[in-house]
């Protein structure tokens, strides 16, 4: 199912989907879905500067580098 909503999110974008990648953010155990997960809440423009800022702490390190490459561009 994780793998339908992001290949739907990120072929599209959507500024209504925050709900539902919030929900998968929190509920899903694999790390790398999680990244993915971040990596479409960014593209579609719908994610929360607290999951952001957790992200930076992740313990996957590619959600780590999306979260410090998000702050960066938008400090910028």
């Amino acid at each position: 199912m994780i793998v339908n909503i992001l290949s739907i999110y990120g072929e599209r974008k959507s500024n209504t989907c925050g709900d539902i990648l919030l929900h998968f953010y929190k509920n899903v155990e694999c790390t790398h879905c999680r990244s993915k997960i971040v990596e479409a809440m960014i593209n579609n423009d719908v994610m929360p500067q607290s999951i952001l800022d957790e992200c930076c702490y992740d313990s996957y390190e590619e959600t780590r580098k999306i979260a410090e490459k998000m702050k960066a561009e938008f400090l910028s």
